[in-house]
């Protein structure tokens, strides 16, 4: 499993890494699945999450694994942040999380300044 937890100025925050997989949503499915797990006894909306797509492309797979990962996390996630999207990309988000559910994500161009905004958000 490449996501793990991460402590960030005293907050711990789940990082899921979603990236680098292309369009292999076989991949990204055994993925979603680890999240899940990790996830399971987690209380309701109490974690604070960064999502990382660079490099992971859209495709019917793709879209079908996170569709299923959303309800599960949506439970337990209270602030969602993502990296990994430029250009066009950082716009289409948005139409994909309409399509595959609801959920809410606020972009960022790098790791930090996800982090940083979560723990701030965290912290008011």
């Amino acid at each position: 499993m490449k996501s793990h937890w991460l402590l960030h100025k005293g907050n711990r925050i789940f990082i899921t890494d979603f990236s680098n997989f292309g369009s292999n949503a076989g991949a990204l499915r055994e993925e979603c699945d680890a999240v899940k797990a990790a996830l399971a006894n987690e209380p309701a909306n109490s974690v604070c999450t960064v999502v990382d797509i660079d490099g992971t492309f859209v495709s019917e797979g793709i879209l079908q694994a996170v569709r299923e990962i959303i309800p599960v996390t949506n439970r337990c996630v209270k602030r969602r942040a993502i990296i990994g999207l430029s250009g066009f990309r950082r716009h289409f988000i948005f139409l994909v999380s309409k399509f595959v559910g609801d959920v809410n994500y606020t972009p960022f161009d790098t790791m930090n300044e996800a982090l940083d905004w979560t723990v701030q958000q965290e912290n008011q």
